[in-house]
């Protein structure tokens, strides 16, 4: 990527600070793409479904290091270190990380959405250091550029998971992720709808608010209900007392014959 697209990028980054502050353009769950060719996301693996939407939010472009341990050092699979930064910003040297017990990897990071089917609001990041997520970071952001060049504001790609896959000589079949581009949101449009999504969200859980009521008719007519409503139950009262009153004369009456 030239230096003129990542100064694009860096005025773009700009104007999405304001927007961040208005929708939430992340989330606490992972997106995953599985050795075995499957999209996943979350604690449990919930797998991604088909031909669902998904947005991605140029603002939520990562790139950096990630350090893991291994069996050299009899920590194998240990999580030692992470280090990201916007992509507007250069990619850290290696030899400016900490050392480690391990070794480092170069990491990317995109912050989706799911705009359609079951996971529909669902926010998730998407990071990888393997060659094919490196390699579809890289495709999505140049889109991104492209469009930039192109003048347009539909900057947020919206794009459904897929796969495609390899033959290796030692490992076999090898599965590497896809991202299909299907359609462009402007950053407004992305905006509303997560503002959107996230207000029936909080009605689901809430439930909808209660509207207060200022017309003066509906006022009068609520008030002649009220009025209606006690005469009634002032009504029911007598009748109730004049019932119980008479009861007991029937009952003794009954015990008499």
């Amino acid at each position: 990527m030239s230096n003129t697209d990542m100064a694009k990028i860096a005025d773009l980054a700009k104007g999405l600070a304001q927007s961040a502050q208005k929708a939430d353009s992340g989330g606490g769950s992972f997106m995953k793409f599985t050795k075995f060719g499957e999209w996943t996301w979350g604690s449990e693996g919930t797998e991604v479904e088909e031909n669902a939407l998904w947005a991605i939010h140029p603002q939520g472009f990562l790139h950096g290091w990630i350090a893991w341990g291994d069996k050299a050092h009899n920590n194998n699979g240990t999580k030692l270190g992470e280090t990201m930064v916007p992509a507007t910003e250069p990619l850290p040297f290696e030899n400016t990380l900490p050392e480690v017990q391990g070794s480092w990897a170069q990491q990317i990071s995109m912050q989706m959405v799911c705009l359609s089917g079951m996971d529909k609001g669902t926010k998730v990041s998407f990071n990888a250091s393997s060659t094919g997520g490196r390699k579809v970071y890289h495709d999505i952001l140049n889109a991104v550029v492209e469009e930039i060049n192109n003048g347009s504001q539909g900057i947020c790609p919206v794009v459904i998971m897929d796969k495609s896959s390899y033959t290796h000589k030692e490992y076999g079949k090898i599965f590497t992720p896809v991202m299909n581009i299907e359609s462009y949101k402007t950053l407004d449009e992305l905006t509303d709808m997560l503002s959107a999504m996230d207000g029936i969200e909080s009605e689901e859980k809430f439930g909808k608010p209660e509207v207060s009521q200022t017309d003066p008719k509906a006022e009068a007519e609520a008030k002649a209900e009220a009025e209606a409503e006690a005469k009634a139950k002032g009504a029911e009262t007598e009748a109730a007392e004049e019932g119980e009153e008479k009861a007991p004369r029937r009952q003794r009456r009954s015990r008499r014959s």
